[in-house]
């Protein structure tokens, strides 16, 4: 599989444009490529710092708190080194004053002054050269602008900024405008009807400010989230969405109505996390529900149906999962082989260019008692367009399974990604295993077979002799056994065939031979009658052991 080093600058940039500092730094802690990447790209380079020093500046103690010093230490050091001199004014100017936050979008790093925004952009006309250019947009003290509030969208030249039409008592209704300005010059942005959009917030027992916001951009597709009280826990107090075509100035959707029946308490829970999946389609996700995504479709309102909003499907999760957190959406096709692993199916193909993948890379979290949090990930979701607007129609409501990577045993932590994993390879291509769910490998609902894995679930047989089925080899039969012994990792087994289940038919991947790595757990093996090798793998989940007995035709130790 190719490496972060094989991918072009842009790409790059489009897929961390869309992690915030901390899930970009997780990110690239977890494949341990960051050193590897940044050495050869000057550009990653000042980027990666720029982060860092944005965490400080911002006085976020969340990242600090998630990784040893020594290693973060290690890897700031290392990034301070690898800016070139001709760099070292420009921080020590651009980061002076640390009180004010730093975001990063697409490659431009923007901060909100009191009276001017600050904007950097960085071009790569060649990648071997990288030029900055400071800007500062003037903030009309007329427009009354939030501080801190503003989203930038490069490709369609688009800023976002947030007002206020005048002071308004706080028990009375609140108007906010959201200006729709051009990056390049700060004027009223050509393509759209209006110079901002408006939107009313009604007084409560707080006041009638909004708390939490979140903007995503997505085209013509501009979306709101807030809160309308500063401590909302409770999943009866409504998260407002907003979505407007902020071109023709038309809202979409307004999901401020209090409806807590589900699907639509997850959407609008206090606490939950939205976005764009595509132009018409939203996902959320509710701090109070960890076990799944919930997709939604934007659709014409009628006399039947008239809510804007359609619920679709979901995305589910094992029920291991704490807190699962949205770290990063793909929407590219042909290079995303090279960033993500590839998922085989013979019904689905990764690339290509009529097709859109969609890939969502999560991260979940555990809460021991001690007070830390264990983060896991991260992991990738693949969602085919086609398939997937087959399975809306077809099958609406129901849940999509989803590929993991690297899932790892509870005490795994992110700075030490999961080294218990088992992996197949056929003819140089990495595939994924079928999970096993009380001895079924799992199918979505149109017909194609996914492929997963995890330690419980390595399957390895010969396609006549032991077919995987649903009944595991049980431990009284393993007393006859004629050898036995301890796997040491890493090792490799060769298989001649994998079963897979379709429709209740077991079919084979045609596959001359795959090669089975077992690394970092135990493994117990036996060698039966007939010479074939049979393994006892065992993991513990949640203090309950789970053990597995399966058989391969060929081995090597």
């Amino acid at each position: 599989m190719a490496t972060l080093l094989d991918i072009p600058l842009e790409l790059i940039l489009k897929i961390f444009s869309r992690l915030d500092a901390k899930s970009l730094i997780r990110c690239a802690m977890a494949s341990r490529q960051i050193y590897s990447v940044v050495e050869d790209s000057p550009l990653l380079r000042f980027i990666i710092l720029s982060y860092f020093t944005g965490f400080r500046a911002s006085g976020d103690t969340s990242l600090m708190q998630s990784f040893p010093d020594d290693l973060l230490r290690t890897l700031e050091r290392r990034c301070q080194a690898w800016v070139a001199p001709q760099w070292t004014k420009t921080f020590s100017l651009k980061f002076k004053d640390t009180s004010i936050p730093l975001h990063c979008t697409s490659g431009i790093f923007s901060r909100q002054h009191a009276d001017h925004l600050e904007i950097t952009s960085i071009c790569t006309e060649d990648f071997a050269k990288v030029a900055e250019r400071t800007a500062k947009l003037n903030l009309q003290s007329q427009l009354q602008i939030r501080e801190n509030n503003h989203w930038i969208d490069p490709s369609q030249d688009l800023l976002i900024l947030i007002g206020e039409n005048g002071p308004v008592p706080s028990d009375e209704t609140r108007i906010f405008h959201i200006h729709l300005r051009t990056l390049s010059n700060n004027k009223s942005h050509p393509q759209a009807i209006q110079p901002f959009l408006q939107f009313s917030v009604p007084p409560n027992q707080e006041g009638n400010d909004i708390h939490k916001i979140h903007v995503e951009i997505a085209r013509n597709m501009l979306m709101m989230a807030f809160n309308t009280i500063r401590q909302a826990w409770s999943i009866d107090t409504p998260k407002r969405i907003l979505v407007w075509d902020w071109i023709t100035a038309d809202l979409i959707l307004d999901s401020s109505w209090p409806t807590f029946d589900d699907p639509d308490k997850i959407l609008r829970a206090s606490e939950s996390i939205v976005g764009f999946l595509d132009e018409t389609h939203i996902y959320a996700m509710s701090t109070f529900h960890y076990s799944a995504v919930h997709l939604y479709e934007i659709v014409e309102p009628t006399i039947n149906n008239p809510s804007p909003l359609r619920y679709r499907a979901q995305l589910s999760f094992p029920s291991t999962c704490n807190d699962i957190r949205i770290i990063g959406i793909y929407h590219e096709a042909g290079p995303l082989e090279a960033q993500v692993p590839p998922y085989h199916s013979p019904n689905i193909r990764l690339v290509n260019d009529d097709d859109l993948i969609h890939v969502f890379a999560l991260e979940y979290g555990k809460y021991p008692f001690d007070g830390t949090t264990e983060f896991y990930g991260p992991f990738y979701v693949y969602v085919h367009q086609h398939s997937l607007m087959r399975y809306f129609s077809q099958h609406e409501g129901a849940t999509l399974h989803i590929p993991w990577r690297n899932w790892g045993p509870p005490n795994a932590r992110l700075i030490a990604p999961p080294r218990s994993s088992i992996r197949i390879s056929a003819h140089g291509q990495r595939a994924l295993l079928p999970r096993v769910y009380d001895g079924l490998p799992q199918l979505d609902r149109d017909g194609i077979t996914v492929l997963d894995f995890s330690l419980a679930s390595v399957m390895a047989a010969q396609g006549k002799q032991i077919p995987f089925s649903t009944t595991p080899v049980s431990e009284s039969e393993q007393i006859s056994e004629r050898k036995s012994g301890t796997l040491l990792p890493p090792t490799t087994i060769q298989c001649s065939k994998i079963p897979v289940y379709t429709d209740d038919v077991e079919t084979h991947l045609p596959c001359v031979a795959i090669d089975v790595e077992i690394q970092g757990m135990e493994t117990l093996y036996m060698i039966d009658e007939d010479g074939l090798l049979r393994l006892n793998l065992c993991m513990s989940v949640d203090g309950s052991d789970i053990r597995s007995y399966y058989v391969v035709d060929k081995y090597t130790v």
